[in-house]
């Protein structure tokens, strides 16, 4: 732009008399005051006629007044006086504006405009004006275009502040800001740039009309009262202010209306992201306007929100056709599709979670249909596969889903489950060559897979009895999860193997005291010191825990040790020749079936067979299966000389069979042996 267009507003510093009277030239120019332009311009061509900038304003005045004659006879002088000068080029350029095809082509990129083809436009601008507008008209055409480029509307906004800062004044620009404002949700800087139009005579009626446009597109609320307050504060009369003022008592009176109150209450908590609360609000409201869009498309999101994607998928096809303008119709379409996409999931997850993978599959293929693009229903489909242990078809699934999604950690930890099976190791490759950032996220599945990988060689070592090794790999095991229980119960055992039974106790000891009160702790140190015949001490150790947070093991537990307390103590009152005491004190216990085979047991040694039988069938009446009763019971008929009703036992009730015990397969021998058909006897599959 030429010097006198683009040059900075003068401060309070003092100036010549010959840059006061450009500045007044360009002050005309801007309000469009033609007789302060022509009176400057007259005293400056007395003062210095052969100022470049003197001149250039004297082409641009011939040139609104359409005088071309004029405009070349001055840039002829110019091109004499200042023929390099930045002045003169842009005078050139600004003539050149005025020729048929110039104006032709102008017109051509302003049709291009017009037609939304902003980006050819904005070239041929570009070619026309060489990037630098001669006219602030121009300019500000220039600038309006660009802001409609993608990300360029801050540039342009930025650069029309400029141009208003330099010539303050200018309505058609003030408008543009103004408008540029409100459309980057800057609406106090909006209402400033018109407040300063409506200074103006020739631009009040604009800014008016744009201040009050703003004000419609606003829902009514406390904010969109203050807006006509302050509009009337600045335009107190015309018609635009008798509108407002009609506009201002509506509104107040809607705000004082409860309805119209859970309308806005209801909307308001859906823009803050709430779900159920906001529904009675929204629900109060739509009663009262049952096809309004926008209370039906916030209670749409309110039951998304809340899980409900059936009932918000009806009130959005609602919203729709009640958007009788179609003004919202983008939004309720994406909306509507987002919804049944998401719904299908939901119903594909259901499926999936009842064991219903034919639905669960079908249900996620519908959802892809709609939207191809994001990985969750295939994610949903590789869970399907995984479920019907189809791990190479779950394998394609997950692997489409990270193409779409290259962080999704859902598909990344169903490869790692996927490569798990195959073996620890594969998946641990798999997760090790992973991005960093994608690790990260999966850094506790990296950990569970170590553990799991050094918890399945101990289990190895230990069977094989390598109790060393074994150890050493449940201490590096320890050391990645030292409060798992049963981690340090297979170090305590293998230690204890090895020999070591001070360093096992040394672990368990460490353990209780991190988690004393912990009764998965309790369970396993006693099971520990009952695993090494400790079993009082491990009835001690139960003890610790009071026993309102016992489990169905720690009792089980307890009452197995005291049992076998119990029959120890039995045990050896009979091996010291006190039969009748070590009887006396198991009847004196609860019915247990063990404490029961042991009584009959004794009767059969002591050759009373009658007790011994009466003993062996009350316990198969309550475990008819038991086959130390059943064989008991034989035993029991051939000592007692009832030869058929022992045969007849062994014939319709089979003792043998895969897993017997060694045991087991020598007293059935010498049953059949007792009652005279050794042939009979079972061989063992033991060998």
């Amino acid at each position: 732009m030429p010097q006198a267009f683009i040059g900075a507003a003068r401060g309070a510093e003092a100036v010549s008399p010959t840059q006061f009277l450009l500045e007044q030239v360009r002050l005309g120019e801007v309000t469009n005051k033609d007789e302060l332009v022509k009176q400057s311009l007259y005293r400056l061509n007395m003062m210095d006629p052969n100022n470049p900038d003197v001149i250039a304003a004297g082409i641009r005045q011939a040139l609104r007044q359409g005088n071309l004659a004029e405009a070349q006879k001055q840039l002829d002088k110019l091109q004499q006086l200042a023929p390099d000068s930045e002045v003169y080029r842009r005078a050139k350029l600004m003539l050149a504006m005025t020729k048929p095809e110039v104006r032709q082509q102008l017109q051509e990129a302003r049709l291009l405009a017009t037609a939304g083809r902003v980006a050819e436009a904005k070239v041929k601008y570009d070619q026309l004006l060489q990037g630098n507008p001669p006219t602030l008209d121009l300019a500000v055409e220039y600038w309006r275009l660009v802001a409609r480029l993608p990300g360029q509307e801050a540039l342009a906004t930025q650069k029309l502040a400029s141009l208003d800062q330099q010539y303050p004044g200018n309505v058609a620009l003030r408008m543009a800001l103004a408008r540029m404002y409100f459309s980057q949700q800057k609406a106090a800087q909006g209402y400033a740039m018109l407040e300063k139009v409506a200074t103006d005579p020739n631009g009040t009626s604009d800014a008016a009309d744009l201040w009050m446009d703003t004000i419609k597109t606003m829902t009514v609320s406390p904010q969109s009262v203050t807006a006509l307050t302050h509009f009337l504060d600045v335009f107190s009369t015309g018609p635009q202010a008798d509108i407002a003022r009609k506009e201002l008592a509506n509104q107040q009176a809607m705000l004082a209306d409860p309805t119209y109150q859970a309308r806005l209450s209801g909307l308001a908590k859906v823009d803050s992201g709430s779900g159920v609360a906001a529904i009675p609000a929204l629900k109060q409201a739509l009663a009262a306007s049952p096809n309004d869009p926008e209370i039906l498309g916030a209670l749409g999101l309110a039951y998304a929100r809340a899980g409900d994607r059936a009932q918000a998928l009806r009130l959005f096809e609602q919203a729709q056709k009640s958007d009788k303008d179609g003004l919202k119709s983008d939004k309720w379409a994406s909306l509507i599709k987002t919804n049944r996409y998401w719904l299908l999931n939901d119903e594909g997850d259901k499926a999936l979670k009842t064991g219903n993978t034919a639905l669960a599959q079908q249900k996620y293929q519908q959802a892809r249909q709609i939207d191809g693009s994001d990985s969750y229903a295939l994610i949903g489909l590789g869970d399907v596969a995984v479920a019907r242990h189809d791990d190479k078809t779950a394998e394609q699934h997950y692997q489409q889903a990270l193409r779409l999604d290259p962080a999704n950690s859902s598909a990344v930890r169903g490869l790692a489950n996927i490569y798990q099976r195959e073996s620890p190791q594969k998946a641990l490759n798999y997760l090790n060559n992973l991005p960093r950032s994608q690790q990260a996220k999966m850094r506790d599945t990296l950990n569970s897979l170590q553990l799991d990988m050094l918890k399945q060689q101990a289990e190895t070592l230990a069977a094989q009895q390598q109790w060393h090794q074994a150890a050493e790999k449940y201490r590096q095991a320890q050391k990645m999860a030292p409060n798992d229980v049963w981690i340090t119960y297979r170090l305590a055992q293998a230690l204890a193997q090895d020999g070591h039974l001070a360093q096992a106790d040394a672990e368990f000891h460490q353990l209780a005291s991190r988690k004393p009160g912990d009764p998965e702790q309790v369970y396993a140190y006693a099971l520990y010191l009952s695993s090494t015949k400790r079993d009082s001490q491990a009835l001690a150790h139960l003890a610790t825990l009071p026993a309102a947070q016992w489990n169905d093991n720690i009792r089980e537990l307890d009452q197995r040790l005291k049992l076998d307390q119990v029959l120890t103590l039995a045990r050896q009152l009979r091996e010291n020749g006190d039969e009748t005491g070590a009887i006396t004190a198991l009847r004196q216990q609860p019915a247990n079936t063990q404490i029961d085979l042991t009584l009959a047991d004794w009767a059969l040694e002591r050759g009373d067979y009658s007790e011994a039988l009466v003993g062996y069938q009350r316990i198969r009446a309550r475990e008819p299966q038991n086959p130390d009763a059943r064989l008991g019971e034989i035993e029991a008929y051939i000592a007692e000389g009832r030869l058929s009703d022992a045969r007849q036992h062994l014939q319709t009730e089979p003792l043998t069979g895969e897993g017997t015990s060694l045991n087991t397969q020598r007293r059935v021998a010498n049953a059949w042996n007792g009652v005279g058909e050794p042939q009979k006897q079972p061989i063992s599959s033991n060998g």
